[in-house]
């Protein structure tokens, strides 16, 4: 199950990455006037996809974070 968990922690580490890098754009997009628009829109699409932990009213139907959960899940069981 070793495997399964370097799936785990690399997807862990891409979500990490890719909210990184999306608090980039939104930091380089903060004063301008297409802020709030992208911020309304893709920025919170992006986001709902990557993780449930976000001030959006909406969640995604299977965002990142539960693909990874489902996987621990799975590897907790796989042990029991």
């Amino acid at each position: 199950m070793t495997e399964l968990r370097d799936k785990i922690y690399r997807l862990g580490e891409i979500q990490d990455e890719m909210l990184a890098l999306l608090d980039e754009a939104r930091e380089i997009l903060r004063d301008t006037k297409a802020y709030d628009r992208a911020d309304a829109y893709w920025l919170a699409h992006i986001t709902t996809a990557l993780t449930n932990e976000h001030g959006y009213l909406d969640r995604s139907m299977c965002s990142m974070e539960d693909t990874i959960r489902e996987l621990e899940e799975t590897e907790t069981n796989w042990r029991d």
